[in-house]
């Protein structure tokens, strides 16, 4: 007996795999077979290990186990690719640069990650089993009952918390002809908290650690993200990339709003030997073929919705680097379009109701599609509109993009139209007709009772958004040619605002704006319904409509590459529209405007901080947290306050001339249209107008989180007839190598000098300027033009 038990642990200990030739030629049926067994491999009574006080580094992190079992599930296809783990274990994790760690300060109080943990769940096809074999040894035991249902059941909660299909993930790795570099660790922490630790290839950044929560009446998770990166092993990057040259759609919403969709992607790839790839499809909509280069038909695998329905392709033969291909797939599905009465229809997942590659999630492409709707509904969409005619009871339409871009998307309803056009822009404004189920109650409450009427001072018949459009379309014009003025040209003329049911969510994709309800309504009627609630939400509504116009250039003309660089984007359209209220409103507009901006940047953030502290704007979407989810906010503040910096620093003041400015903006858009840009992009065109290494103003306001606090000096002497200004500063709150030129404004009876004075550090720095006549006032910082605060 003993004998035979030895036997089985060197058999387990020497695993055997298929020769990796063998797997990757595997037939489409034999590999749904694969799948399948990784769906339902169990716990391995032969291969399970008594941990005490060993551990694995796994790039960043390190996992020790100091008491339980570690028990690993049944090969597939002759790999262990999962452990389940209970008893009493540590999760370490040590950042690699000071953005990083600031980040997990933030969430844990502490400058490295330590979290104990009860139970894991591992999925792996890196060599983990083979290093954790290299010093354990398997343990004669028996899996009980209650270990095998906690599995079970751990594993179940992991499909329907998240999207992912890790199962698939697998699969993937297992049929290429290489190892894989896939690593991941579900945690269950002694203080209630849950963790993700991630190592893959195919995501924007390989190493990422998540703590997850279950949303409140859903199976669903929502996650934030501790720590994100690229691997340490540069081998651990992805080969796999993708290049969409073209897309085709035809797409048909029927009278209850089922969406059908035939599409044709035209791609080349940039890698070889890949057979199965991760497609960006929102969930709810089904997959019901898929062929490549029409006559191979793929393995589709889409788990059910509510699971871990993650759209997977596995191609009947490797593809080939260098070579193009065609692929169609047929989806459909209910709830992209939803209705909201009144002919009013709300269009979710905009991002992913068009099929992409997951390993590229920014993929410029032009796209030409044909929309068939019920005749006596309007289809508007991104792109150029080439035709409409109908057949029977249908209506269709084609529209073409022309030039690469990376999203489409398209609005649905019945609507009224109004136009306005000039030299540089046509916009048409549409709005719907009827009223949606909530505006159609406020309506019938009003007509119903009278001292309703009395108290809002508001008749029924003034509840409506047919033909409202005039004045967006006016400010949606405008704003078009204000920016064309300091940005030059957009790719996109031809402009489609569009109403849409929500209250306070605008959107805006190329040549196609989404607009709430609420913006199309004048001043006095959003304030008899208590829509102004302050400044902010005034300046907002009022700011609307340019902001989403502004992004026909930020986001639609220059499209941002990732995560990192979504300030380029937000903050941008944020301060074009403080140059759109300066240019239609008058400085004064305009010194508000950015003055609730710094508001914003210096606000209270419900952390225990302001919304400032969260992190540097280079973080994005990772400033959000379970806690805080509107942390990203700060991107539009102070991206916004960045870019107004960069311009006062180049401002000509005795000219009032914003040349320079105009010269930076105009030279990035040029260089860049059509493109997709870094951070790094953008400061090498900043570079080139100010003559000068500006790695000091990207590290301090755009990586940095330093906001300085000042106190001023002024001493003015009197020396044959002339007068000697003496500016001392003293700077806190900032590293030490922080540096800012501060301007100051000098007022004299017949006109006025700006000086400025570089402040470094938290030393006091002084600077003497000899002055024409004497001043009547001196103003530091004039135009807001350093976001900082000034202390008497």
């Amino acid at each position: 007996m003993r004998g035979h038990r030895i036997a089985a642990i060197i058999l387990c200990i020497v695993t055997f795999h298929l020769p990796a030739a063998q797997i990757s030629n595997l037939s489409l049926p034999e590999i749904n077979d694969l799948y399948n067994d990784l769906r339902h491999t169990s716990l391995d009574s032969n291969r399970i290990i008594d941990t005490r006080y060993f551990s694995i580094n796994k790039d960043v992190a390190e996992f020790e186990f100091k008491f339980g079992r570690l028990y690993f599930f049944k090969p597939v296809a002759d790999r262990v690719v999962a452990g389940y783990f209970e008893g009493g274990g540590v999760f370490r994790l040590n950042a690699n640069d000071e953005i990083e760690r600031h980040q997990i300060r933030r969430f844990t109080r502490c400058d490295r990650v330590e979290q104990e943990f009860e139970r894991a769940l591992f999925f792996f096809t890196d060599d983990t089993y083979e290093q954790i074999l290299a010093t354990q040894q398997f343990a004669d035991v028996v899996i009980g009952d209650s270990v095998r249902e906690n599995a079970g059941v751990f594993r179940e909660k992991i499909r329907d918390r998240f999207i992912w299909n890790i199962d698939a993930r697998i699969l993937a790795d297992l049929i290429k002809p290489h190892e894989g570099h896939f690593f991941n660790a579900f945690l269950e922490c002694l203080d209630g908290k849950e963790l993700i630790y991630i190592i893959d290839p195919l995501d924007e950044e390989a190493v990422s650690l998540l703590r997850y929560e279950k949303i409140k009446f859903s199976e669903r998770a929502d996650f934030e993200t501790w720590y994100s990166s690229g691997a340490m092993d540069t081998l651990v990057s992805s080969d796999v990339n993708f290049d969409i040259v073209h897309t085709d759609m035809e797409v048909n919403i029927d009278d209850k709003q089922t969406l059908a969709v035939k599409a044709k992607l035209r791609f080349a790839t940039q890698c070889d030997s890949i057979r199965m790839v991760p497609i960006e499809l929102v969930h709810i909509l089904r997959v019901q073929t898929a062929t490549i280069d029409i006559m191979d038909t793929c393995l589709v695998i889409q788990e059910d919705k509510t699971s871990d329905a993650q759209l997977w392709l596995v191609f009947k033969e490797h593809l080939k680097s260098g070579r193009t291909y065609e692929l169609d797939i047929e989806y459909s599905g209910d709830g992209i379009i939803q209705d909201l009465g009144g002919d009013n229809y709300a269009i979710v997942a905009r991002a992913s109701w068009f099929p992409s590659f997951y390993t590229n999630p920014i993929d410029p492409r032009r796209f030409v599609m044909q929309f068939a709707v019920p005749r006596q509904m309007t289809l508007l969409a991104t792109g150029e509109f080439i035709r409409a005619w109908q057949e029977g009871d249908t209506a269709f339409s084609m529209w073409d993009s022309r030039i690469e871009h990376d999203f489409a998307g398209f609005n649905y309803g019945e609507f009224s139209v109004v136009s306005e056009k000039s030299e540089k822009c046509n916009i048409e404004c549409y709005t719907n007709v009827k009223l949606n189920n909530d505006l159609s109650e406020i309506r019938r409450l009003l007509e119903q009772y009278k001292e309703l009427q009395s108290a809002l001072m508001f008749l029924p018949h003034e509840l409506t958004t047919d033909r409202v459009g005039k004045n967006a379309a006016i400010e949606s014009r405008n704003a078009y040619e204000i920016y064309s003025y300091f940005f030059g040209e957009s790719a996109f003329r031809e402009i489609k605002v569009s109403q849409q049911p929500q209250t306070s969510f605008a959107q805006s994709w190329p040549t196609l704006i989404y607009l709430p309800f609420t913006a199309f309504w004048d001043k006095s009627i959003k304030d008899r319904l208590g829509l102004l609630r302050g400044e902010v939400s005034v300046m907002s509504y009022e700011t609307i409509a340019s902001h989403e116009i502004a992004h026909q250039w930020w986001g639609n003309t220059v499209m941002r590459s990732s995560y990192h660089d979504e300030w380029l984007t937000e903050g941008f359209a944020t301060y074009s529209s403080a140059l759109y209220l300066q240019a239609s409103s008058g400085i004064d507009r305009f010194k508000d405007y950015m003055k609730i901006q710094r508001q914003q940047v210096l606000a209270h953030a419900g952390e225990g901080c302001s919304f400032n502290d969260l992190g540097p704007i280079w973080l994005g979407q990772r400033l959000n947290s379970l806690d805080f989810p509107v942390g990203r906010r700060l991107i539009y503040a102070k991206g916004a306050y960045v870019l107004h910096m960069l311009r006062m620093m180049l401002f000509d003041y005795d000219k009032k001339s914003d040349d320079r400015f105009v010269s930076v903006m105009k030279d990035y858009v040029r260089n860049y249209a059509g493109k997709i840009v870094t951070t790094d992009d953008f400061k090498e065109i900043v570079e080139k107008h100010f003559d000068a290494d500006m790695d000091w103003f990207f590290e301090q306001w755009v990586y940095g989180m330093d906001i300085p606090i000042y106190k001023f000096g002024y001493d003015i002497e009197e020396t044959n007839g002339s007068y000697l200004l003496t500016i001392t500063a003293q700077q806190k709150d900032v590293s030490p190598s922080f540096e800012m030129p501060v301007p100051f404004l000098v007022n004299f009876t017949d006109g006025y000098a700006v000086v400025r004075l570089m402040v470094s550090g938290e030393q006091a720095t002084a600077k003497k300027f000899r002055l024409p006549q004497k001043p009547i006032s001196i103003e530091p910082n004039p135009w807001s033009a350093v976001l900082c605060t000034i202390v008497e």
